[in-house]
């Protein structure tokens, strides 16, 4: 961000099916964080969304697509909201882009820096990697992920079981297993079964 300008920057290795609403839903949250410091509407930053892609998101072998409001009636004819997407596309035809910008998508898809901005890309990269403290992040928001899957799978679990006796309970734990959320051996654990038991109770169920 500097004074006039707001860049949100997106590297999309592969492209999902709600690629266009991923646009629509940071322009958003970067209009509601300008006006919630207090701008006024007519303060409103000008601001590009720029999605790096390894795949091309339109199939139509550009190597950058670049979208505005337009109006459908008057094809000259634009909303000027001054909110801009781009979409770079590293397997497109690079024949009409600058040597700098086909450079910097070479590298996104191979790794080889050909330029000084590139080698000087590619260095904070490698920090980026190496670094301590980022690492520990990133594990740590993992495991923080994982421990909250865990714990919702627990006590969906136990909300399942405090519903009905002991046949609600196993058959609670047979639908568990069958949609794989949890092992056969941690339902027969909970179950009070033996293993042979418990499986003849999910051969009842089908």
């Amino acid at each position: 961000e500097d004074e006039d300008t707001v860049y949100d920057i997106e590297m999309q290795t592969i492209i999902p099916n709600n690629l266009a609403k991923r646009t629509r839903y940071y322009q958003g949250m970067i209009d509601l964080n300008l006006l919630e410091r207090g701008a006024d509407y007519s303060e409103l930053k000008a601001s590009y969304i720029i999605f790096v892609c390894l795949e091309d998101p339109f199939d139509k072998n550009g190597a950058v697509y670049t979208m505005r409001n337009r109006c459908d009636e008057y094809n000259d004819l634009y909303l000027e909201d001054d909110a801009v997407k781009i979409f770079l596309n590293a397997s497109g035809d690079m024949s009409n882009v600058s040597k700098g910008l086909r450079n910097f998508l070479e590298y996104v898809a191979t790794g080889e820096a050909k330029d000084e901005f590139c080698k000087a890309l590619d260095t904070e990269v490698s920090r980026a990697k190496d670094k301590e403290d980022w690492r520990v992040e990133y594990m740590t928001l993992n495991l923080v992920e994982r421990d909250a899957f865990v714990r919702g799978k627990d006590e969906g679990i136990a909300e399942g079981m405090a519903k009905g006796e002991v046949k609600g309970q196993i058959s609670t734990l047979v639908s568990l297993v069958s949609d794989k959320l949890i092992s056969l051996s941690d339902a027969v654990a909970r179950s009070g079964l033996s293993e042979s038991e418990f499986l003849e109770k999910m051969k009842q169920t089908k």
